[in-house]
């Protein structure tokens, strides 16, 4: 399989031989095309997922609805953990996890998505998700529960843990090498939930062992995905962002008033920049940058990687001109060496959280 990047709106397209899958905002093939872009087959779908009366879904390929795949001998979506009947909008099996007050809904375990198929989807049949990566159902001490900014990185964590790329509690209670198969176990036998999988004490290790006295103080765990979801955002390293970050206001999560150029928040995004970039359309409109770590963050991450992509900076001197000056202005590689070192320093960091 390969990753194919198609027509100006950047849309990902599957590949797989000759046959392109198309998908929309859920992930659902909605179109096929071979090699020369004629259609092979088309899916048009319900909010549900069931297929729009009067039409036929032709498309040459399982995996059809939010990603998930169809079996038409039952005419069930398979999900690593439950099916999924588009026609009735209900899972097959009960929720793993049980539900919780904060989130009337979750108590019925048949549910799909909250009731929100247009924006959400689900394809481990645990854990549902809004599109644009913010997780609907969130977990804490084995109870479905509100997502806040902290939830939205555990179910992220859940994610990759889920896939086998984590390690999760073994028989003795100590973080041991696991994969996808230890997971029913853990939540039904060992009664061994998300909050207590997630890397929490290895981030500390992890901290102590390559971090300075400003990453030691002011960097968590929350804030140190918020910096790697803002480096993926933008198609950098998380290494950079966080060098920048720290460059500029120590890595502290703080929005203190503006400095003498108008520059405001943990990565001192200054108004031209954040002008610049929603006229590009890489932000979106507004002035959440000002006040939201994460919007803030990711406009500066946004316009370090602009003054290669789109200024031709060499990555060398890119810090130097994120800075605003100069190459050859003394403050300015003194800015880039700075940010040269930290890099290091935090590349060392991400590459212990892996």
């Amino acid at each position: 399989m390969t990753l194919t990047v198609s027509g100006t709106t950047g849309r990902i397209t599957r590949a797989t031989g000759t046959v392109y899958h198309h998908d929309d905002h859920l992930g659902s093939t909605r179109v096929c095309t071979d090699a020369s872009g004629v259609s092979t087959g088309a899916c048009d779908y319900e909010p549900f997922g069931e297929v729009q009366p009067g039409t036929t879904c032709s498309v040459p390929t399982a995996f059809r609805f939010a990603g998930m795949r169809f079996d038409s001998d039952t005419g069930l979506y398979h999900t690593p953990f439950r099916q999924y009947d588009p026609n009735q909008a209900r899972w097959m099996g009960v929720d793993l996890v049980p539900g919780s007050t904060a989130v009337p809904q979750s108590l019925d375990g048949f549910v799909y998505v909250f009731n929100d198929p247009v924006n959400g989807i689900d394809t481990t049949g645990l854990l549902a998700e809004f599109i644009g990566g913010q997780a609907v159902s969130c977990y804490s001490d084995g109870l479905q529960m509100p997502c806040g900014d902290w939830m939205q990185v555990y179910g992220e964590k859940f994610r990759r843990w889920l896939w086998g790329r984590e390690a999760c509690l073994g028989p003795t209670g100590k973080l041991a090498v696991c994969g996808p198969e230890d997971l029913p176990r853990l939540f039904i036998v060992k009664n061994v939930w998300l909050a207590d999988l997630l890397p929490k004490d290895r981030f500390a290790d992890c901290l102590a062992k390559h971090g300075d006295k400003y990453a030691k103080a002011n960097l968590t765990y929350p804030s140190f995905m918020a910096a790697q979801n803002a480096a993926k955002n933008a198609q950098i390293d998380t290494s950079a962002v966080l060098a920048l970050w720290h460059n500029e206001s120590k890595l502290s999560p703080a929005f203190g008033k503006a400095g003498p150029k108008g520059e405001q928040g943990p990565i001192q995004v200054r108004p031209g920049v954040a002008k610049e970039l929603q006229g590009a359309k890489l932000i979106p409109k507004g002035t959440s940058w000002k006040t939201n770590l994460q919007a803030n963050l990711n406009a500066g991450a946004l316009y370090y990687a602009r003054m290669s992509d789109h200024y031709n900076v060499p990555e060398s001197q890119a810090a130097a001109a994120y800075n605003g000056g100069p190459y050859g202005a003394k403050y300015a590689q003194g800015y880039q060496k700075a940010f040269d070192s930290l890099k290091k320093m935090f590349s060392a960091l991400v590459n212990c959280m892996r």
